[in-house]
């Protein structure tokens, strides 16, 4: 979405670009930089935007149980379509080592079934197309559910 004090600027952009008859320009608005590239008859054609990842009502800290389910999710906007790329304490995430781990919807997401303790993990989401990139850390805790409560008076010692 442009602001019109986007506008404004991309406006301000669009007459220095064709006075200077520059080839290309990056304009930053927050934190996306939109590469601009000067075209027959001054016109502005969008070249690229670099990721950026929907954070809205996303909780980044997710506990679940032993034999639990839990999905992460990653949306990301850029142009060209940014890449998505999971990673698991800093590594590229292995499907084939971790079995009960999916990916669906194009990377969007992260499925954890059958959770094991092992899978507790920082889980990363990386953006990248040419014009940059963005990412996301999910901390995920598995705990482990007790069958039965332990009794304070098994603590004491004679």
């Amino acid at each position: 979405m442009v602001t019109n004090d986007a506008e404004n600027t991309l406006s301000t952009l669009l007459i220095v670009v064709t006075l200077t008859s520059c080839l290309s320009v990056c304009l930053s608005v927050g934190s996306r930089c939109l590469q601009l590239t000067h075209r027959r008859h001054g016109q502005l054609c969008v070249n690229t935007v670099a990721p950026v990842i929907n954070r809205q009502d996303i909780d980044t800290h997710a506990t679940v149980s032993v034999n639990g389910s839990s999905v992460l999710n990653c949306v990301a906007s850029g142009y060209p379509s940014p890449q998505l790329i999971w990673l698991r304490n800093g590594r590229p995430l292995d499907p084939q080592l971790h079995p009960n781990i999916r990916l669906l919807a194009d990377a969007r997401q992260l499925s954890i079934r059958s959770a094991a303790v092992a899978d507790a993990a920082v889980y990363r989401c990386l953006a990248t197309n040419k014009a940059g990139q963005d990412h996301l850390d999910y901390h995920l805790d598995v705990h482990s559910k007790l069958t039965r409560p332990l009794s304070s008076s098994a603590l004491l010692v004679n």
